[in-house]
């Protein structure tokens, strides 16, 4: 078979990833009290004139809000845009996969590998489209560099970090060191691309949200206080249950986690040996896959939050295996083995997806967004008991029903977390809940100490009134 039919493979994968995961994707739950609805939130507030990171919080790079920008121009709908634009982030990673597949001639096992870590793309349904869209500005870094294309990867590095600053930074850091060192010469000619792409984008952005607006977003600030305030890292109490020992197989087989420890393994034993038997013949596919490595380690010790964030890079160690396995005894078998594994670790996305096909649909009463019917009737039940007259406060870190239903108001707030929240989003807050009939707490965050309840416990005293799949919704009695 040959590299140009082998190319097609990953781009079929993300066209049944993309329309499996539809549902899911659209899911009344996750634009209401998720990410993907505080993204919405956070989109709709900067079209309206509010600042990032001045007026509210937004803890991503201001590359993925301009996109988002765009996509609610084009696309009025907010779900619809903010699912669109994950869904062209998701074929971006298939073109790059299909384009090192041609230009580098991979084998079967590569490509199985790169198909395997296009699934795992497709399948994190209930992210807000900054992930996607990073994930396949990675995938062009790393196969442009392996490919011995620097420039083009230095220049990919720039739109990363520009979306998140994070894993773009430090793989883009690691690559121009390499450049520096080993190509002297050319050093100035290859960052010239790249440096114009970072002049460019940089100026259209600030002129976009100013030039605090965008150091605030083009910094990781933001996320940085919410790290240190919440304790998140991978050695903190919050990271512990990463591992999860009292967990069956199933946690292991059917979730990325067991792949992704595999394939770091693998990857590593590869790194070790090029190292050992001769990567200067292949030096640039050898340090990408250094690359993923240390960039993976970059991500465990210094920007990890929570049991549930590993997913955001498991495919860095995948890409790294596809580019660069041959330096492991026995590659090919090797790397179908990883990528079997790797696919298998989809199960629990799958069912999930499967399952958003079969009981959820989507109505107008939830905004077209797909419900189960369970949802629905609590929304109506919810609803027609605290209509916007009512004035009725919506306590959610993540997530913004004012997004999806404007009778209740323009969104007030995005990511409401410590460190993330600004003064005008917590002023508003304390101003709501003064007026505030009811109290409808997101029901999926009762669990978890929240900056909300912070802010209200002092000023409020709280009537339980019912519990619900979505909301938990409360009486609002203010404390004199």
């Amino acid at each position: 078979m040959s590299s140009r039919t082998r190319g097609y493979f990953p781009l079929l994968t993300a066209v049944i990833v993309a329309l499996f995961s539809l549902p899911a994707r659209m899911a009344f739950s996750t634009f209401l009290a998720g990410d993907a609805g505080a993204t919405l939130a956070a989109t709709i507030m900067a079209r309206l004139g509010q600042r990032p990171n001045l007026d509210f919080g937004y803890p991503f790079g201001p590359l993925s809000l301009a996109l988002q920008e765009l996509a609610l121009r084009l696309i009025p709908n907010g779900p619809w845009a903010m699912t669109t634009l994950t869904l062209l982030a998701t074929l971006l990673f298939s073109l790059g996969a299909a384009w090192a597949i041609r230009r580098m001639r991979l084998n079967a096992a590569a490509v199985a590998l790169l198909c395997a870590a296009t699934a795992i793309t497709g399948m994190t349904s209930q992210w807000p489209p900054v992930y996607t869209l990073e994930a396949a500005a990675l995938l062009w870094v790393l196969v442009s560099f392996a490919a011995e294309e620097p420039a083009r990867a230095l220049a990919f590095a720039v739109v990363a970090a520009l979306l998140k600053p994070t894993m773009g930074v430090v793989i883009g850091a690691l690559f121009l060191l390499y450049v520096l060192r080993t190509e002297p010469d050319r050093a100035l000619r290859i960052v010239r691309a790249p440096a114009l792409t970072a002049v460019i984008l940089s100026a259209a952005l600030m002129l976009r949200y100013g030039w605090g607006g965008f150091w605030r977003m083009a910094l990781p600030l933001a996320g940085a206080r919410n790290y240190k305030m919440s304790g998140f890292t991978f050695f903190s109490r919050a990271g512990n249950p990463f591992f999860l020992p009292n967990a069956h197989i199933g946690y292991y087989l059917g979730t990325p986690i067991g792949p992704w420890g595999v394939s770091l393994i693998a990857l590593l034993a590869g790194v070790l040996a090029g190292a050992v038997i001769g990567f200067r013949k292949q030096s640039a596919r050898w340090y990408c896959a250094l690359g993923c490595l240390l960039g993976t380690a970059a991500f465990i010790t210094e920007f990890y939050s929570w049991k549930g964030s590993y997913v955001y890079y498991t495919t860095l160690p995948l890409i790294g295996l596809a580019v660069a396995g041959k330096f492991l005894p026995r590659a090919t078998a090797f790397q179908f083995a990883v990528a079997a594994l790797a696919l298998l670790g989809t199960f629990t996305g799958f069912r999930l997806n499967a399952h958003a096909w079969r009981g959820p649909h989507p109505d107008a009463t939830t905004a077209g967004l797909w419900a189960t019917p369970a949802e629905r009737t609590e929304w109506i039940n919810f609803t027609t008991a605290n209509p916007p007259a009512a004035q009725p406060l919506f306590v959610i870190a993540s997530g913004s029903p004012e997004s999806l239903f404007p009778a209740y108001g323009a969104p007030w707030h995005a990511f409401l977390y410590p460190g993330e929240a600004m003064p005008p989003e917590l002023a508003s807050l304390r101003a709501r809940a003064v007026v505030a009939k009811n109290v409808a707490h997101c029901a999926a965050l009762a669990a978890i100490p929240t900056l909300p309840q912070a802010e209200l416990a002092p000023a409020l005293a709280l009537r339980p009134i019912r519990n619900g799949l979505l909301f938990d919704t409360y009486g609002c009695d203010t404390l004199h």
